[in-house]
C-alpha cells in the first residue's frame, strides 16, 4: 500500500496499518535481533 498523502486515511486506520506492517517486519527478524531492538513477542 502506498499513500501520496498521510491525510488520505483517518488517523486510527493509518495507525492500524502501521502497527500491522511493523508486526509483519518484526516476525521476519531473529529473536536476537528483536531483543536488540526492544521488540517483545506478544
Amino acid at each position: 500500500m502506498t499513500l501520496d498523502r498521510l491525510d488520505r486515511l483517518p488517523d486510527r486506520q493509518l495507525a492500524g496499518y502501521l502497527t500491522r506492517a511493523h508486526a509483519i517486519i518484526a516476525q521476519g527478524l531473529s529473536k536476537k535481533r528483536r531483543a536488540q531492538l526492544g521488540i517483545h513477542d506478544a
